[in-house]
């Protein structure tokens, strides 16, 4: 053995042993964990295991909705249905895309900005109010894919000096993207 796989072995080894050894709290842990989770996404602890079951698909489609969209992939998330039963959900932004995005398992959106227009809506803010967002009436902003917009948080009596702010950086075309909020 060289050096570097006997290395290796002995942590694996190591590693095997601890996990072994602290077997006991992993299902406290994992029981807190998912009741965490239950309560932070208000779902039932029945439901939780379904949660979970689509969390772990949505891995798989959410490495590849990119690919199958191309250009027009806008973004991933899960919601439940009417039905209540969770779903993992791509948007997509030319109805093009939507065949090849569903054929991964995924409930399809069609929605009006690509991921990558939302993003440069982002960046096109960032440089605008790289050194003094603040003093401009924005606290913060960020790309929301559920509601395929920029949303821009203005500090508490500045929605409108935000709003000026954002109009100046993007224009009134970039504005059509970005939903204001005020603190």
């Amino acid at each position: 053995l060289t050096t570097g796989a006997l290395s290796f072995a002995v942590a694996a080894s190591l590693t095997a042993l601890s996990c072994a050894a602290a077997s006991p709290n992993v299902n406290a842990a994992e029981t807190s964990m998912h009741a965490a989770m239950a309560r932070d996404l208000s779902i039932d602890a029945a439901r939780l295991p379904q949660y979970l079951a689509t969390d772990t698909r949505g891995y798989s489609i959410a490495a590849q909705a990119p690919a199958a969209a191309g250009p027009a992939f806008a973004g991933h998330w899960i919601e439940a249905g009417n039905d209540g039963v969770f779903r993992n959900v791509v948007a997509v932004a030319n109805p093009t895309a939507v065949a090849r995005v569903r054929s991964l398992g995924a409930d399809v959106r069609v929605v009006d900005y690509a991921l990558a227009q939302l993003e440069a809506t982002s960046v096109a803010l960032r440089r605008k109010n790289a050194v003094r967002f603040a003093s401009n009436g924005i606290a913060s902003w960020y790309v929301d894919v559920k509601t395929n917009r920029v949303v821009v948080t203005a500090l508490p009596g500045q929605l409108a000096i935000a709003r000026a702010t954002a109009t100046s950086a993007l224009g009134d075309v970039g504005m059509r993207s970005v939903r204001m909020i005020e603190e």
